[in-house]
């Protein structure tokens, strides 16, 4: 009777590890105010450390690296653009007389950045979707155990 106690006990506690791994190693994204929001667990993570979860899986290295580049070039075309933008406003809250001509053209270097940037965006959402394909083919979130009735009586249930 102990052995068969000790037993239950040993395949309850391996099934609350196999059902608590339903999201734990999942990136999810969700569409947010200029772009997307990613989290691994329940945790906000930026495109550089998704690319760092996710680069070794060999499918996804290809719009990792895609990402990865546009992503740069979307910030230097950002950051120029700023600059390009603020300066102008600087002057003229400094009472100088400003260049609005900077300024046009650093708007337009802004929108060339938001171009690259959803790009980035874009690919990054192809390698979190196959990153997480895999990991649900691999192991996770492809068990299901229940204890209760079945056609033989009670006992344990393993779905996969």
């Amino acid at each position: 009777m102990k052995k068969n106690a000790l037993i239950l006990i040993i395949i309850l506690f391996a099934s609350f590890h196999v059902l608590g791994q339903t999201d734990r190693d999942l990136i999810k994204y969700e569409k947010a105010f200029g772009g997307y929001r990613y989290t691994l667990s329940g945790r906000p993570v930026s495109i550089m450390q998704v690319s760092d979860i996710i680069g070794n899986n060999p499918e996804t290295t290809v719009y990792l690296k895609k990402a990865k580049t546009n992503y740069y070039t979307s910030m230097v075309f950002n950051y120029a653009g700023g600059f390009m933008v603020g300066w102008p406003i600087g002057t003229a809250i400094g009472g100088g007389e400003p260049e609005w001509g900077l300024a046009a053209i650093g708007g337009g270097l802004i929108l060339f950045g938001i171009t690259f940037n959803n790009a980035a965006n874009r690919n990054t959402i192809k390698a979190i979707d196959l990153y997480n394909s895999w990991k649900m083919n691999n192991g996770t979130r492809v068990y299901s155990m229940s204890f209760g009735l079945n056609s033989s009586g009670i006992g344990l249930s393993l779905k996969f």
